[in-house]
């Protein structure tokens, strides 16, 4: 992967035990990805944190503006209707992809929705073992979010932890290597 103000390339992945749990990502699991990172001589330091699919409740919707300000404003009241809880109790975030054609004037939302309690835990936990977690996206949109979140110099090290379907993988990058 590239990016204008320097080269990522993938340093090396391990696999790890524990992972996404109902409590969120495991204290056990955090403490292994900073143990793996020590073991190898680097320093815990940011962290993209892929959530798994399953975890995220992503919803298309169609709606008649596309100001995120004002997208961000409807949005826990669009989600209450479709979701098996209440928006209070998620951290949502959208992307505007772009209007719809046709006589009226829309807008496609994709958004997205994680409980809230299981994404605090797990920041939480990789807080816990020095690990700070600047970026959470499901695994569609992870690396374009670490992308786009890194402003100003890109780091000599991050770590994109994926907790997937068949168990956590840390991917280390490193700069220009």
């Amino acid at each position: 992967l590239e990016r204008s103000v320097g080269r990522f390339a993938q340093g090396g992945t391990a696999e790890i035990a524990g992972g996404w749990g109902p409590e969120g990502l495991s204290p056990e699991a955090a403490t292994a990805v900073a143990s793996i990172l020590a073991d190898h001589g680097v320093a815990p330091g940011r962290v993209a944190l892929v959530l798994p699919d399953q975890a995220v409740f992503m919803r298309d919707l169609i709606l008649p503006f596309g100001q995120p300000a004002k997208v961000a404003k409807v949005l826990p009241l669009e989600l209450e209707s479709l979701l098996p809880c209440s928006s209070q109790d998620l951290v949502t975030d959208f992307q505007v992809s772009g209007r719809v054609f046709g006589p009226e004037r829309a807008y496609r939302v994709l958004a997205g929705a994680v409980n809230r309690e299981r994404l605090s835990a797990s920041v939480q936990a990789l807080k816990s073992s020095g690990l700070e977690p600047d970026v959470a996206d499901t695994a569609r949109n992870a690396w374009q979010a670490l992308l786009g979140a890194i402003r100003g110099p890109v780091p000599e090290v991050y770590i994109l932890l994926d907790l997937g379907p068949d168990g956590p993988v840390a991917y280390l990058v490193r700069k220009g290597q």
